[in-house]
């Protein structure tokens, strides 16, 4: 299957940078309300 993320070798893609984005606002959001988020901060640093 051409679409399926196991015929281009997992590689990332648009999605990728989506959740890059995301977990970058997410973590400024959370920055900005003072909350403690290790794990968002070292998912972010996996992508």
């Amino acid at each position: 299957m051409e679409a399926a993320p196991a015929s281009r070798g997992y590689s990332g893609g648009f999605g990728s940078a989506l959740i890059l984005k995301d977990l970058g606002l997410a973590l400024q959001a959370a920055l900005s309300m003072q909350a403690a988020t290790p794990l968002g901060g070292l998912a972010r640093q996996l992508y």
